[in-house]
Order: structure tokens, then C-alpha cells, then sequence
């Protein structure tokens, strides 16, 4: 009688001492409708094949205990009969398992169905559900092996959505050296074993393959960017120790647009300026007619098919400058440019109506060195109509 209190004495601490080592899955039997006639070996097999399901499902991470081996765990009076729901999450919580795997065989209309939930057992949250249907019992033996529940997946992509305040941190400096940037990208390098053990960001002008160092990401960037991914793991079944990477690109933060809007725009009316100054010295000599009417005045009026033709040779520049608007703000089908025109003839300024302030400095820029014939009747300006899609 001591000899059988020592060894299941033995057996309930070695159990504690492996159940906190790993998480641990309890499998119930699977529970069959009144009515369903098959064979206690089908059912049996049924019950293997699903617990080879599961096994292959959750791979090393956690312990598996199915009906058989927690008979001796359980508290007196306490049975796995017509035991199913919330009856195994109880029963689950009574052997210190965290997840319970239930799973129910029914009949209707000449049809078999087989529900299997998972639940975590702290609070009976349904972790996954899966439905097996087939007019063949047979079948419902081969989709069993087939099952995804408790399946673990890549979800690189969110986990590295949930880092992006953190990224955007690392990223900062680099976006700082070139704020023409809509986007910053970055390569994640990982194990198929669920380790990832390197971030570098991608160079702003990779597709240029430029060799200005100011665009190229420092190793204290890239560093930064790896302490923070090193923070993530994931879930794989694979032990190969191949490498893979994939590459991200998250759009820049409505700060950050507002803070290049700002520094654009202060640069765009400093240009403005500077250029007004000097051209307005310029034409200050040129003496302006009182009456451009009169007989033998130099100018006639103000002719658009000369504006037109003139523009026509900055139309490339207008376009992309346009398509990179358009970038900016999608939800616009129309987007309009007033550029202005002095009465010497002189290209002045373009700016998009209500546009940002890398729109301003782009078509600014693009009509830069335009000139046409002087003309009567003062400064002119056009607002031009751009539909786009």
C-alpha cells in the first residue's frame, strides 16, 4: 500500500514538474451522437488519427494529453463520459491543461458531421473550429488528417504591423536625408525555425542604384531596426535551417507629411522670393508704357496659344509632377494648377490649388526659365484643369 501512495505520489509531481515546462493541449475523446451505429474500432481510429492531427498541428511547443493518460489526474467522481464542451474546459482547468481540443460525431440527413473546437481554458475562448462533412464514414477518417486547427502560421506581417511606431523611430534619420519619399522599406531576414536575426532598411534610391552614401541606410539605422525585430518570434513547424527575407514598406506617418509640407512650402516662398528680387531688379530697368493701347505701343495682348506653346515644353515635368499629387491625394478627380505670368513675358510662379507643399515645389520648379513675348493689360494668371483617374 506505501509502495503504490510513493509511486503515485511520484507520478503527480513528476507530472507538475514536466506540465510547467510546456504548454499543454488536452484531446478529448471524440463524443457520438445516440442514434450514430460504428464500430468501436472506427471510433478508436477516429480518436488516433485526430490525436496524430493535432500532434502535427502544435509540432515541440506544447505537451499533448489525450483521454488515456489523465484518468490517474483526475479528481474522484470526476468522469470523460458524455463529457463535451464546457464540461471538457472544466476538465481541462482540473488537470492544469491551457488549451482543451473537443470534438462532437453527428448525423443528419444521411450525412456525417464532425465539429472539433479548441478553447483556451482560462476563460473557454474558442481558439479555432473546424467542420468535417461526408455522406462516407470512411471520409471523415481522411479529412480528420486534413484538419488546420491549432495550426500555427508565418503572421509576420502583423506582428510587424504591431512594431511599426518602433520602426518609424529607426527610420526617422534615414527619411530626414531625402523627404521626396511617400513610403520607407525595409528587408526582414528569418529562420524557418521562427528566428528572425536581422533588419536592414532598403536605400531610398535602390531602384536608381545610386551611390550617394546620404541615401543609404547606416549601420546604426539598420541596428536599431534589428533590436527591434529581434523582439519578434515565429510560429513554424519546419526545422530546416534555411534563411528567408521579405521585404515591407509602410507609408510615412501624417506627422511626417506635415512636417515635409512645412520645410517644402518654407522653401518654395524663399524661392520665390529670392527670384522675385532678383528678376524684379532685373525688369526694374525695362520702363513699363503707361498706355500699351496707343499708337506704336511694343505689346499686344496676351496670347494663350503662346502661353500653350510655351508650356507644352514642360508638359513631361507638369505630368509627374501631377501623378505624384494624385499619389498624395487619391480621393481627388480633379486637380487644378494656377501659374502666373508676368507682363514681360515671365514664367512668375505655378502652384497647385490646395495642394501639398512638395506639389507646389515640383510645379514651381517645372515652369522655371518659361518665357513669352511681353504683353499689354498686366500680369496674368491661368488656372489649368487636370482630370485624373
Amino acid at each position: 500500500m506505501r509502495l503504490l501512495f510513493v509511486f503515485c505520489l511520484d507520478l503527480l509531481l513528476s507530472f507538475n514538474t514536466f506540465a510547467y515546462s510546456k504548454q499543454r493541449i488536452f484531446v478529448s475523446n471524440i463524443a457520438v451522437d445516440a442514434g450514430i451505429e460504428i464500430k468501436h474500432s472506427e471510433l478508436n481510429s477516429l480518436n488516433a488519427d485526430l490525436l496524430i492531427a493535432i500532434r502535427r498541428n502544435i509540432g515541440k511547443k506544447y505537451t499533448l494529453l489525450d483521454a488515456d493518460n489523465i484518468e490517474e489526474l483526475l479528481p474522484l467522481g470526476e468522469s470523460l463520459e458524455n463529457c463535451v464542451d464546457n464540461c471538457i474546459v472544466s476538465i481541462g482547468r482540473k488537470i492544469q491543461a491551457h488549451i482543451t481540443v473537443g470534438s462532437n460525431l453527428s448525423k443528419v440527413d444521411d450525412y456525417y458531421l464532425l465539429y472539433i473546437t479548441a478553447r483556451k481554458t482560462s476563460n473557454g475562448e474558442i481558439l479555432g473550429k473546424e467542420r468535417i462533412k461526408s455522406k462516407l464514414f470512411s471520409k471523415v477518417s481522411l479529412k480528420i488528417k486534413e484538419i488546420k486547427i491549432l495550426r500555427p502560421s508565418l503572421n509576420l506581417a502583423k506582428k510587424i504591423q504591431a512594431k511599426k511606431f518602433d520602426i518609424e523611430k529607426c527610420a526617422y534619420s534615414l527619411w530626414k536625408r531625402n523627404m521626396n519619399s511617400d513610403t520607407f522599406s525595409f528587408i526582414v531576414h528569418y529562420h524557418l525555425r521562427g528566428l528572425v536575426f536581422k533588419g536592414e532598411f532598403h536605400s531610398i534610391q535602390a531602384e536608381l542604384q545610386t551611390i550617394n552614401e546620404e541615401f543609404q541606410p547606416t549601420n546604426e539605422e539598420n541596428s536599431c531596426l534589428t533590436s527591434v525585430l529581434e523582439s519578434i518570434s515565429i510560429d513554424r513547424i519546419k526545422d530546416e535551417n534555411k534563411k528567408e527575407q521579405k521585404i515591407f514598406s509602410f507609408p510615412i506617418s501624417e506627422s511626417w507629411e506635415k512636417e515635409r509640407d512645412k520645410i517644402f512650402l518654407s522653401k518654395v516662398i524663399k524661392l520665390i522670393r529670392k527670384k522675385s528680387i532678383v528678376m524684379g531688379a532685373r525688369e526694374a530697368v525695362i520702363p513699363r508704357p503707361v498706355d500699351f493701347n496707343r499708337r506704336g505701343a511694343k505689346h499686344g495682348r496676351f496670347s494663350r496659344r503662346a502661353f500653350d506653346y510655351a508650356l507644352a515644353n514642360r508638359s513631361g515635368r507638369l505630368l509627374k509632377c501631377i501623378e505624384a499629387e494624385h499619389g498624395r491625394f487619391p480621393e481627388k478627380a480633379l486637380l487644378e494648377v494656377a501659374i502666373s505670368v508676368a507682363w514681360t513675358g515671365r514664367f512668375l510662379n505655378a502652384r497647385f490649388v490646395g495642394g501639398s507643399g512638395p506639389g507646389m515645389e515640383c510645379v514651381f520648379r517645372a515652369i522655371q526659365g518659361l518665357k513669352i513675348s511681353p504683353f499689354s493689360g498686366g500680369d496674368k494668371t491661368i488656372t489649368l484643369h487636370y482630370k485624373v483617374k
